[in-house]
């Protein structure tokens, strides 16, 4: 069996995980979006 120890390490570094993941995918939001003004305001740019 896991001791209470093992359990909490494992439970820390899965939310480690989980917190890297949601940033990341934020990033990549946040980079998209970022993208898109770019796109948008080259096409008002090129009127």
């Amino acid at each position: 069996m896991f001791s209470r120890n093992s359990i909490s390490l494992l439970s820390t570094v899965y939310l480690n995980i989980e917190e890297l993941e949601w940033f990341s995918c934020e990033k990549s939001m946040n980079m998209y979006l970022l993208q898109l003004e770019d796109i948008t305001y080259l096409k008002g740019f090129n009127k």
